[in-house]
């Protein structure tokens, strides 16, 4: 056999072996992380590194698992794959879900839903917007992400790689919001694949047993009975699997789900072991939406966060709340794959890349300095920023010429052409020539002054300052408490700056 068809084989058989469930997965990549290190290939590089981020989220190393997604993301973009785009977000959506943080994907989710970069429309990202937008208390936008995915049925979406998840990630939905409907739906299309992995296209993330899913919808449809026993099904599939944080949340809606049914000695244990285990793996946000629940007087949800009830908005968490002082201390913004990473404190967010983001990085990165906008556009003049004071006109002296020679041609041909009987030669002459003419009138004013060009610096003013905006918008929207630190400690105009509280 040829080597590359070998190695390739290799990839389709790991691939094929966790999708499946199949305890002997791992054996099969380490069998292809051989083939590759004797002889490379990018390509297939980028597809095992994408299992690998997959690997390190089962094992519970979320904080290195981002790390890890942010190497493959470099990898697949030196490799030219067109699903960078699409298998980052995947990486990321997981890790923040597991980490209880999915409100901080709206925003990259509602980019990468609309996103033309993605090889194909991917369904699983409304999907983990059904979800995150509930988690956050969004219920119109929880709302119209699921509706978007049923319009005209759920039976109808494709069943390609990504079907699973995206049906995963409808089944929470349905159980935030309480709709039987989809609930009743999702499950009977489920069922018969309840003993797989819920994994998407070459194996790249992994949420945990499906039988996670279809308990939330029996719950949903009132089969409280049915929801214990699938819990209790996807507690022993998520240990099979070697998915810790997995794991983690089966244990804490199982507990959850044993309150409701009366077994409250058998629900404090594995609410307990829940707990522990979370701390361990870093899933802080999980813990603080228990804690929120239990001082609230409510069980903690099995897939809800903050204890919130569907359909009423809440803040995010006690800091975000409204007249809470902004977070002090000096801000961070570092770059990770697709975005990036925003600290302040003991809050972090993370944010789309953008222009703004950009600039703000710039000015986080220089605390106290006053940076010419027109510097952090860019522009330079003779390899220095220019204030250029002066207005510089539309038109130049060297055009004007060229224009009033370029007029009298036109007119001299027209009048030839029509001297001669030639009537096409003069309408195309006359037509330049009106073009001109209205080209010339666009740049100059009613009495014929030429139109002035605002200046660099008013141009990069201008840009920067509506970039920056943007982009605060976006951290507000993200996290309000981070977002009001900006507020106070960015000046945007002429000369921008950041003055760390």
């Amino acid at each position: 056999m040829d080597s590359f068809d070998e190695r390739r084989g290799l990839l389709w058989r790991t691939t094929n072996l966790y999708l499946a469930g199949d305890p002997h997965a791992d054996r099969a990549m380490n069998l292809l992380r051989g083939a590759l290190d004797a002889e490379p290939h990018l390509a297939m590089a980028y597809a095992l590194s994408a299992m690998e981020v997959m690997c390190a989220i089962r094992a519970g190393s979320l904080v290195r698992a981002e790390e890890l997604a942010e190497t493959s993301a470099d990898l697949g973009r030196r490799a030219g794959d067109h699903d960078v785009l699409g298998w980052y977000g995947a990486h990321l959506t997981t890790i923040r879900f597991f980490q209880g943080r999915a409100a901080e994907l709206l925003p990259i989710l509602g980019d990468l839903i609309a996103s033309p970069e993605l090889s194909e429309p991917n369904d699983a990202f409304l999907g983990a917007m059904a979800t995150a937008a509930s988690m956050a208390g969004d219920t119109w936008a929880a709302t119209t992400a699921l509706s978007r995915l049923r319009r005209p049925s759920l039976r109808k979406l494709r069943h390609n790689s990504l079907w699973l998840v995206t049906l995963y990630g409808a089944a929470l939905a349905a159980r935030h919001l309480n709709d039987a409907e989809a609930a009743a739906e999702i499950h009977d299309l489920l069922a018969p694949f309840a003993e797989l992995p819920a994994m998407a296209s070459f194996a790249v993330t992994c949420l945990g047993s499906m039988h996670f899913a279809l308990a939330a919808t029996a719950l949903t449809l009132g089969r409280t009975d049915d929801g214990v026993t699938r819990y209790r099904a996807a507690l022993a599939a998520n240990e099979a699997l070697g998915h810790r944080p997995a794991h983690v949340l089966a244990e804490a809606a199982l507990a959850d789900a044993l309150a409701r049914t009366g077994q409250s000695n058998e629900a404090l244990l594995h609410r307990d072991k829940a707990r522990a285990e979370a701390d361990i793996l870093g899933m802080s946000g999980w813990i603080e939406s228990w804690d929120a629940a239990e001082a609230a007087g409510r069980p903690p949800g099995p897939t809800t966060p903050g204890g919130w009830t569907p359909g009423r908005q809440r803040p995010r968490d006690a800091a975000t709340a409204v007249g809470v002082d902004a977070p002090t201390g000096r801000a961070s913004c570092v770059r990770f794959g697709v975005g990036w990473r925003v600290r302040v404190g003991d809050r972090e967010a993370s944010i789309p890349d953008s222009l703004g983001m950009r600039y703000l990085a710039t000015l986080v990165s220089n605390p106290g300095a006053v940076v010419a906008a027109l510097a952090l556009a860019g522009r330079q003049v003779g390899g220095h920023a220019s204030d250029a004071t002066s207005a510089q006109g539309v038109i130049d002296e060297q055009a004007r010429h060229a224009y009033r020679a370029r007029i009298l041609a036109l007119e001299s041909q027209a009048d030839e052409a029509e001297a001669e009987g030639r009537a096409d030669d003069a309408e195309r002459a006359r037509s330049e020539l009106a073009w001109l003419l209205e080209e010339i009138s666009r740049a100059t004013g009613i009495n014929g002054h030429d139109r002035t060009f605002p200046t660099d610096a008013e141009r990069a003013r201008s840009s920067v300052q509506k970039a920056i905006h943007r982009a605060l918008v976006r951290i507000r929207e993200v996290d309000p408490a981070i977002g009001e630190h900006f507020a106070a400690t960015v000046s945007t105009g002429t000369s921008c700056s950041y003055r760390p509280l």
